[in-house]
């Protein structure tokens, strides 16, 4: 879940990034309406919106690759779509009160 959360605002920040290029290239097509100066408020108001624009057609394209975030696997699935097989367990000891009691030097009443 991390992870596709992650990809979307990926997405959405290098989708947005063509925001600041329009705004550095609009000041060279058209400096009466856009520059760094007298109208530094359309130039930001341009990047803002292109910004927004793009970043939400780069989550779009994103959605379209990875709608919806995948659950884990079970032990099953993974061993399905590798074509290996499932681990055992690992194995458990059981041990007897006598067993016990001789592995750690008490005697078996008191275990």
């Amino acid at each position: 879940m991390n992870v596709w959360l992650l990809g979307i605002l990926a997405a959405f920040i290098s989708g947005g990034a063509s925001g600041v290029v329009a705004g550095v290239t609009a000041t060279g097509i058209d400096p009466a309406s856009f520059n760094w100066t007298t109208q530094l408020k359309n130039t930001f108001i341009l990047m803002g919106l292109v910004f927004v624009i793009s970043g939400v057609l780069g989550v779009a394209a994103y959605l379209a690759h990875s709608p919806l975030p995948r659950r884990p696997w079970t032990p099953e699935e993974r061993a399905k779509e590798t074509g290996k097989s499932i681990p055992a367990p690992p194995a458990r000891i059981i041990w007897t009160q006598e067993e016990r009691a001789k592995r750690l030097g008490t005697s078996a009443a008191a275990a």
